[in-house]
């Protein structure tokens, strides 16, 4: 199950549960790490870690017509959202929306994770 509600009041719409999904599973994640040749052969490696901020989650699921457009309505007038999921609770904003008869397919780009 994941959660999405608006960060601000909002009384026309507020939060939607998706209870059925795919998501992108497991863990995905990309390190902030960089290699360059160096001119003697070698390589220079540097390797920062990563954070939350570094994930997307790709959400599919099979949505009613009044989720569709809550989503909507999410996307087109929200700056961020507050994701919830068996992992915690994120900051996220939507980069990717496709919905094409009942069919969702959304990334959402983690900002930052807000609890455990």
């Amino acid at each position: 199950m994941i959660g999405l509600s608006t960060t601000t009041v909002n009384t026309s719409y507020g939060s939607l549960i998706i209870k059925e999904h795919k998501d992108s599973g497991g863990y995905a994640g990309n390190a902030r790490a960089s290699r360059v040749a160096t001119l003697d052969g070698g390589v220079e490696y540097i390797h920062f870690g990563n954070v939350a901020g570094d994930r997307d989650l790709k959400i599919t699921s099979r949505l009613t017509k009044e989720s569709e457009d809550v989503l909507k309505d999410m996307y087109e007038n929200e700056t961020t959202l507050t994701v919830c999921t068996d992992e915690g609770a994120y900051l996220c904003g939507i980069a990717n929306l496709s919905l094409l008869y009942g069919e969702l397919d959304m990334t959402l780009q983690i900002i930052e994770k807000v609890s455990q």
